[in-house]
């Protein structure tokens, strides 16, 4: 035993001597900040450290409408950030970094925002207003009694690297010759052309009429090269104060996209949406004044048949525009044979007139990966007629895996909740419950949102529905700390790795101690038994 009380003291002033003989030959020899002098302390003025310099990125570049009549205006809007100087084409050579411009094209022009950075970056962003001449709107063609008109033309994609495929679209009507800048002139009135550009170039659209004036029309779309081999911009937060909701009222060529501004100190926010068939949208519905925490809608129509379209809701509120998520919705097909159909129709009704209460909950309004959410659903009739074939759907958002449900169907593709409910008379209630798993956050997302929508048709035949929804805030685990503590820890070097060794076999020494104690005991006992 003394032998053993002897190993363990030597163990532990050996690793005391070697520890500080460590400490004293790293400051002496490699540290920066230790002074030689007749007393060594450390420098009160460590060197400065180079400074990351900040990304120049454009947050937005929108304008209130893409098409206007000759002689009206439209509104220009833009955001940056750490950006040394802003340039809009055909505007003022130097602009605030966020701001907003009346312009009044007198022909299609497509708008250029140029952001340059303190390190001589570059970045660009376009935006271009449509601008038809009515002058000659009754100037019929001499043949066949039609105006030439535009009814569209668009890409694909307007942000490339070079040689990436490109597909342009366009329909006209009423038009007796159509051409294509860097295309050529053999093209139909309507079509589709795939094109690989290698530089950034501006494709026009030319649309000649026979009747008197010609009736020429003309648009222009610019794709970008070299996009993304440029500076990548600071990602956006989406659902910070503005959060899109799910399209409902969904027919062959309509839809009613919807909306919800959630910061509570925004007074007459001005609201739009923004959608098109692929993720850069491109078409903007009216502005509305939205004060915070309420819902708002818009009815779209002239949509395609059987065809997918993106959309978000934008707010320019006090602190800037802020971006809803991008969501998506599909238009149904025509049909010669009518196929019965869950749809949501009907307008949704404002909770001030709606017959239905219709309330979505959950426990908590900040959930973590892992986290268990269990949705309650409670509705009621609280009007004076029945209602009939209600139908609730309450739509997961993605990252969210639904457990159970006390009733209905779920679409895993559709990420919907189907349950039909009976009959509504008035003053009937009822309740569901839904339990999810949170396993994923979209990084993007300051705000997740799961919406109920109550489907039923009212006492005069025709169908409406309630809406109502519930936001969560995703919860962020913040690891800096316990990655600086695994960090100081094992960045040892030689000597530490050596120090953390005679650890080691200092703990394995004095378990052995004890345990031989401990067994030489036990025998004696015995022997004495």
């Amino acid at each position: 035993m003394k032998n053993n009380m002897k190993k363990i003291i030597v163990g532990i002033l050996g690793f005391v001597i070697l520890f500080t003989a460590q400490n004293a030959f790293a400051n002496y020899a490699f540290n920066p900040f230790y002074q030689v002098g007749n007393n060594c302390q450390i420098c009160s003025h460590p060197q400065p450290q180079p400074q990351p310099q900040p990304i120049c990125s454009i947050i937005n570049f929108t304008t209130n409408t893409t098409s206007i009549t000759q002689g009206d205006s439209a509104v220009l809007s833009w955001s940056t950030g750490d950006c040394m100087n802003v340039t809009i084409s055909n505007l003022a050579s130097s602009l605030p970094s966020t701001g907003s411009q009346v312009v009044s094209p007198t022909q299609t022009t497509t708008y250029i925002l140029t952001a340059y950075s303190l390190t001589g970056a570059i970045q660009t962003r376009t935006v271009t207003i449509y601008v038809n001449n009515y002058n000659n709107y009754n100037n019929y063609n001499n043949y066949n009694n039609t105006y030439c008109t535009i009814n569209s033309f668009n890409a694909d994609n307007i942000y490339i690297n070079p040689g990436d495929p490109v597909t342009l679209r366009w329909s006209t009507s009423g038009c007796t010759n159509v051409t294509i800048s860097n295309l050529g002139y053999n093209i139909p009135y309507s079509g589709t052309q795939i094109i690989y550009p290698t530089t950034t170039a501006t494709y026009v659209l030319n649309a000649y009429g026979n009747g008197y004036g010609n009736n020429n029309q003309s648009r222009s779309i610019q794709i970008n090269v070299n996009y993304y081999n440029q500076i990548v911009p600071v990602t956006p937060v989406y659902n910070s104060n503005v959060v899109t909701m799910i399209a409902t009222n969904i027919s062959q060529t309509s839809a009613q996209l919807n909306g919800v501004v959630t910061n509570s100190n925004f007074q007459n926010a001005n609201i739009h949406f923004e959608y098109g068939t692929t993720t850069n949208l491109g078409t903007i519905t009216p502005t509305q004044s939205v004060n915070g925490n309420n819902n708002f809608n818009a009815i779209i129509s002239s949509l395609t048949p059987n065809t997918t379209y993106y959309f978000e809701a934008v707010s320019n509120c006090p602190t800037g525009i802020s971006h809803g998520a991008i969501q998506l919705f599909k238009t149904y097909p025509y049909e010669t044979t009518p196929v019965k159909k869950i749809i949501i129709q009907g307008p949704t009704i404002p909770s001030s007139t709606s017959p239905i209460v219709l309330k979505i909950e959950d426990k908590f309004q900040t959930v973590g990966i892992g986290d268990i959410i269990d949705y309650t659903i409670y509705y009621k009739n609280i009007g004076n007629s029945k209602l009939t074939n209600p139908m609730v759907q309450v739509f997961i958002p993605k990252g969210i895996t639904l457990l159970n449900t006390s009733s209905g169907t779920y679409s895993e593709d559709a990420r919907t909740l189907s349950a039909p409910i009976e009959d509504l008379t008035p003053g009937a209630e009822g309740t569901i419950y839904l339990e999810g798993r949170v396993d994923s956050f979209d990084s993007g997302l300051a705000q997740m949102v799961t919406t109920a929508v109550l489907v039923y048709t009212n006492s005069s035949g025709a169908q409406e529905n309630a809406m109502a929804y519930v936001l969560n805030n995703p919860k962020v685990v913040n690891m800096l700390g316990a990655s600086a503590f695994l960090g100081n820890i094992f960045n040892f070097g030689l000597i530490g790795w050596l120090l953390l060794v005679i650890i080691i076999l200092l703990l394995v020494l004095v378990a052995r101690t004890i345990t031989g104690r401990r067994v030489v005991t036990t025998t004696t006992q015995r022997t004495i038994g």
